[in-house]
């Protein structure tokens, strides 16, 4: 089962390796009214293939200097499968898994924002929030 939630656990006494699997799932909400502009989309794990993940360094400006990491891109493939939600309310939220240490599944559900062109003309730009939480088992 789930081990415990912890709002944010100590870094000095929080090693993932003492747990045999770790997940991490996004809560993802609009907090503008339908429709959305800039929808978010999901896409369906099954559909991509071990070929379709790259690697890719993200940096992002801050006014302390940039912040350089490197995150999960995927390059186009016409059997992806993707879904999006462009009239969510803000009582509604989606929740995917954005990685997984047990590999026999899903590791992680490819997502992306995207101008949507069914979208009619002059509504407001679309905000949202985002929650991310690490669940650990034993």
């Amino acid at each position: 089962g789930v081990v415990g939630i912890r709002s944010r656990p100590d870094e000095d006494d929080f090693d993932l390796g003492a747990y045999p699997r770790w997940a991490m799932y996004n809560v993802w909400r609009a907090i503008t009214p339908p429709p959305q502009d800039f929808p978010l989309a999901v896409c369906d794990a099954r559909s991509i293939g071990a070929s379709d993940e790259v690697t890719v360094t993200a940096i992002t400006a801050e006014l302390q200097g940039d912040i350089v990491h490197d995150t999960m891109s995927y390059v186009h493939n016409p059997a992806h499968r993707w879904y999006y939600f462009p009239d969510m309310t803000t009582d509604e939220v989606i929740v995917f898994k954005s990685g997984d240490s047990d590999s026999t599944g899903a590791v992680r559900v490819a997502h992306t924002a995207f101008t949507d062109p069914t979208c009619p003309p002059g509504v407001p730009t679309r905000a949202s929030g985002e929650m991310r939480a690490l669940a650990v088992f034993d």
